[in-house]
C-alpha cells in the first residue's frame, strides 16, 4: 500500500471510481455495506480498467456480463429471502429454541457452526450474569 503519511493512503482515480460504483450498487441493493458482488460489478462497469479490456480482448461483452451477473445476484438474494422467511420461527417460539430445519440447512451450507458457537457463548454469559445477580 503506497502510504504517504502515517494515516494517508494515495488511491488512483480509477480505484476511487470503482469504490464509488460498488457503494452505489450496495446502496441500490439495500446492502448495509459493500459486498464482493457489488465490487465485482463495479470492476466490470469501469470501462477504462484492465478487467473490461481483458474481457473485450477475449470477445466478451462487459455490458452483457454485468447484466447477467446482476440478474443472478438478484435471483440469489430473492431465493435467500424466501428461505429465511420459510425457516423463520414464529415470534413466540424464538425464545425457546432453534429452528432445526434452518440449522440443518445452515450446516449443509457450512456456516452454522460459528453461529452456534456464538450463541452458546452468549447463553453461557447470560447464565453467569444471572447467577451473579441472584
Amino acid at each position: 500500500m503506497p502510504a504517504v503519511g502515517a494515516s494517508e493512503v494515495r488511491v488512483s482515480p480509477r480505484t476511487k471510481l470503482v469504490c464509488k460504483l460498488a457503494l452505489h450498487h450496495a446502496s441500490r441493493a439495500g446492502h448495509p455495506g459493500v459486498e464482493s458482488a457489488d465490487l465485482l460489478l463495479a470492476l466490470f462497469e469501469e470501462t477504462g480498467g484492465a478487467p473490461v479490456s481483458i474481457l473485450r480482448q477475449h470477445g466478451a461483452d462487459p455490458d452483457v456480463l454485468v447484466s447477467r451477473f446482476a440478474a443472478q445476484i438478484r435471483d440469489l438474494e430473492l431465493r435467500n429471502e424466501r428461505l429465511n422467511k420459510r425457516f423463520e420461527l414464529p415470534p413466540f417460539m424464538k425464545q425457546f429454541g432453534h429452528n432445526l430445519n434452518l440449522l440443518a440447512y445452515e450446516l449443509e451450507q457450512g456456516f452454522a457452526l460459528s453461529r452456534l458457537r456464538r450463541e452458546a457463548v452468549d447463553r453461557g454469559r447470560r447464565r453467569v450474569s444471572a447467577v451473579g445477580h441472584a
